[in-house]
């Protein structure tokens, strides 16, 4: 087997798949951990007895079943751990992160809408008139309602 400074080649991809992984929780990307999925699922292929197909299939098999738990428990967790040390923040996402925002009432081919962010919310309230400010209020039915901020 090749060794690479009293290394062989598979704890080579283990030692740079922590690396990754740890570039991962610093810089939220998931490139690097993508990368390190695929060079421990390597890693994995290499070590077993078995003919060339066995190898590439069961590798093939463990990089899924790494993806999977990429996305129910590891992508979560760095997420967690970003807004609690790295980047404190909150996470409002969609529709509910328009609470507070403001936008300005436009109107077109005679229906209403609120541009918020260059998107358009539509105005179920006609009450309000042409290009002025209003601010969302509340979601209720995952639509907006708004107010008048004039």
């Amino acid at each position: 087997m090749i060794e690479i400074v009293g290394m062989g080649l598979t704890e080579i991809f283990i030692i740079i798949s922590i690396i990754l992984v740890l570039v991962d929780i610093l810089f939220a990307s998931d490139a690097p951990t993508f990368l390190a999925y695929i060079l421990l699922s390597f890693a994995a292929a290499i070590n077993i007895d078995a003919p060339l197909l066995y190898k590439v299939l069961f590798g093939i098999i463990i990089l899924f079943g790494l993806v999977i738990l990429h996305f129910v428990i590891w992508a979560k967790l760095i997420e967690k751990i970003h807004d609690k040390f790295i980047a404190p923040r909150k996470h409002n996402g969609g529709i509910h992160g328009l609470i507070n925002k403001e936008g300005i009432v436009k109107v077109i081919e005679e229906k209403y809408f609120v541009s918020i962010d260059d998107e358009l919310y539509p105005l179920t309230n006609q009450n309000f008139k042409k290009n002025i400010k209003v601010k969302v209020k509340s979601i209720e039915n995952n639509k907006p309602t708004f107010i008048n901020i004039n």
